[in-house]
């Protein structure tokens, strides 16, 4: 029997990427409308596994953004190239919508307009939001009286975690780290190290240093599928054996490691499912990063507006909510801003060019 290999599934017209994007962003989405709901972090769906529904959603962002980011530094000119192009993904969009969102505070927030724009934390929380410092800044007087009362956009904190990771792969490529023959050395180091330490610091609530080892962890993985493309094969045997894997250390400090290679790979082999007008429509617009920056602000206004809402119509409110001004974002912000890539490196480098041509 043949198997596809990761090489088979690089392009987009060959893939769900991006389909399977949406849906963990659509799952990060249900596993916030849990918690905003109800205001406990417990009740987010995780059963025994250490990882909650939004959790597992997150890793398995990291691992396809390790593939197809890995991909896309491959096809740049040089590492500014390559930065540009991951900045404009991220921050275009981001100031689009902390800019919404600081405006719709004027219709929601509990304080007057003059005192809302006269206070200094709507300064600050543009400042911390669009700087990727924190994702749990608060606005005056906004969502204050809900279940989960005053942090406007928790699912932004991992934003920094991302944009460090692709400065880190940048760092790596122009250090000519990314061959395979390299790689095949550094990645077991790594994973191991990544893997004892999430082990030994197991248990209470997580710290930077711990969600930075889990995060790289499986985005180095993304990258490593790509590296070794045409060497992995994508099969649902393997699949099965690595969700077997997980499930007997499930709960453990081992799971933290084995679940995002596990999840994120079976993520990849449903990448090869063939979905033909699913696939085309979800290639065409890329709804995940609106969806998922969008999600947590919308599902906390539909709980000011309508504090008996049930937790099932928060979801489905939010998540037609959230995907259309995902289409939105998509098509009058992040596109163009992606097409304004080669302008935006031109504008970068000319000053560079300028001082080569006057020696």
């Amino acid at each position: 029997m043949k198997y596809a290999m990761v090489r088979d599934i690089i392009e987009p017209d060959r893939n769900n990427l991006t389909l399977l994007r949406l849906i963990a962003a659509l799952s990060v989405l249900v596993s916030h409308a849990l918690l905003l709901r109800s205001g406990t972090r417990a009740d987010e769906f995780s059963g025994t596994s250490v990882y909650n529904l939004g959790d597992h959603a997150v890793n398995v962002f990291f691992v396809l953004s390790g593939l197809t980011v890995a991909a896309s530094l491959a096809r740049c000119r040089n590492s500014i190239d390559f930065i540009i192009a991951r900045a404009l993904r991220i921050f275009p969009g981001l100031i689009v919508c902390t800019i919404v969102i600081v405006a719709s505070g004027l219709l929601l927030s509990e304080c007057g307009v003059a005192d809302y724009l006269k206070d200094a934390r709507v300064l600050e929380y543009m400042v911390k939001t669009i700087s990727l410092s924190t994702g749990a800044a608060e606005l005056p007087g906004l969502f204050r009286d809900n279940p989960y009362p005053s942090v406007v956009n928790g699912s932004l904190w991992t934003l920094k975690f991302e944009f460090l990771c692709y400065l880190l792969l940048a760092l790596m490529g122009s250090m000519r780290l990314l061959t395979p023959g390299m790689m095949t050395k550094l990645l077991p180091i790594g994973f191991v190290a990544a893997a004892a330490f999430l082990a030994y610091r197991h248990g209470g609530q997580p710290d930077q240093l711990e969600q930075f080892a889990r995060f790289w962890l499986s985005f180095s993985f993304g990258v490593a599928l790509f590296l070794f493309r045409g060497r992995i094969v994508l099969s649902w045997g393997v699949a099965v054996g690595l969700g077997a894997a997980m499930w007997f250390v499930l709960g453990t400090g081992l799971e933290r490691t084995v679940a995002p290679i596990a999840i994120g790979y079976l993520a990849v082999v449903l990448g090869t499912v063939r979905l033909r007008w699913l696939r085309h429509a979800t290639n065409k617009q890329d709804l995940s990063y609106g969806v998922y920056i969008y999600s947590w602000p919308i599902s906390q206004a539909v709980l000011t507006a309508w504090p008996d809402v049930g937790t099932a119509n928060l979801i489905c409110l939010s998540a037609l909510l959230a995907m259309g001004i995902a289409a939105l974002s998509w098509r009058l912000v992040e596109r163009p801003s992606l097409n304004a890539r080669k302008q935006v490196y031109d504008l970068v480098t000319a000053p560079f060019l300028q001082i080569r041509l006057s020696r």
